[in-house]
């Protein structure tokens, strides 16, 4: 907080990324609030999954990408070196640590309930990813959008698309109604 003080900014609260990203959520998306789902981020150095039920979250998993190191092309069959941008991400490393944590928050649900919905905000070609993990988990899977009665309208389709790269950002600003408890307090301790 010293230095941020020193560049003329005094934050009066923080937020947890992943926690930012449900709110963002459930204010496009306030169809899922009532059910069991899954906010999937895929974020430049970290993936996270969190899971809420009835509008609450309670598991948070994060997850460190595990990208080859990017000075080294890969190499596939017959030669080829893959033309990838830096956003893309491991699928099948994916695919394993979704299955994995699917199975271990699982046991937080009760009365037998399962994840029905998987939303995904982040970076990568995301429709890409949505329909595989739906494939692979057989669990309904979609990136972030406005949907009916959403608390936000955008008017073009570039902005929806840009929705999943700034999803922690809108769910810091979209605290008014203090969806998870109380705020941080920087300067109490």
């Amino acid at each position: 907080l010293d230095r941020l003080a020193k560049l003329g900014i005094e934050p009066i609260r923080i937020d947890y990324s992943p926690l930012s990203v449900i709110k963002t959520i459930l204010a496009f998306m306030p169809k899922y609030r009532g059910t069991v789902f899954g906010a999937l981020h895929i974020g430049a150095q970290h993936i996270s999954f969190s899971l809420c039920d009835e509008g609450s979250p309670i598991y948070i998993r994060t997850i460190q990408r595990d990208d080859e190191d990017e000075s080294k092309p890969k190499i596939i069959e017959g030669g080829e070196v893959p033309q990838t941008s830096k956003n893309d991400i491991d699928i099948p490393f994916l695919l394993t640590e979704m299955k994995r944590t699917i199975r271990s928050c699982s046991a937080y649900l009760k009365n037998e309930r399962k994840v029905a919905h998987i939303v995904m905000t982040g970076e990568g070609h995301l429709p890409k990813i949505a329909k595989v993990i739906e494939s692979e988990l057989q669990i309904h899977c979609q990136e972030l959008s406005p949907g009916l009665r959403s608390y936000v309208v955008l008017k073009d389709q570039y902005q929806s698309r840009q929705l999943g790269r700034v999803s922690g950002a809108i769910g810091a600003a979209v605290n008014g109604k203090k969806l998870f408890g109380r705020d941080f307090t920087l300067r109490r301790e």
